[in-house]
């Protein structure tokens, strides 16, 4: 005669959600016990700057250190070589559109 088979009631099922359900609840009850209900900044009078308003041009300064580079680079080679017989401008010099 066969025998019957109990079935196992602690099943990964049975198990996952009432702890799922546990989890959702204590983390529901941690952001409402932890909520803070004041809207308040306490902060040191010296170190706030205080000025009037008034209607002018917006300037914005914003310091940056960087490394600027060309978008192209040409180097020329020289064919033949030479000597230099004339400098017509020093190296870093300002100069116009012509000269």
């Amino acid at each position: 005669m066969d025998k019957e088979i109990k079935k196992n009631k602690l099943s990964l099922k049975n198990i996952a959600l009432p702890i799922s359900l546990l989890g959702f609840v204590a983390i529901v009850s941690f952001f409402l016990y932890n909520k803070n209900t004041t809207s308040a900044l306490e902060v040191n009078i010296n170190e706030v700057a205080l000025d009037t308003v008034k209607f002018s041009t917006f300037q914005e300064n914003i310091p940056i250190n960087g490394v600027v580079e060309p978008v192209k680079t040409v180097f020329i080679d020289a064919i033949e070589g030479g000597s230099v017989e004339e400098i017509f401008v020093e190296d870093g010099a300002k100069v116009e559109k012509g000269e």
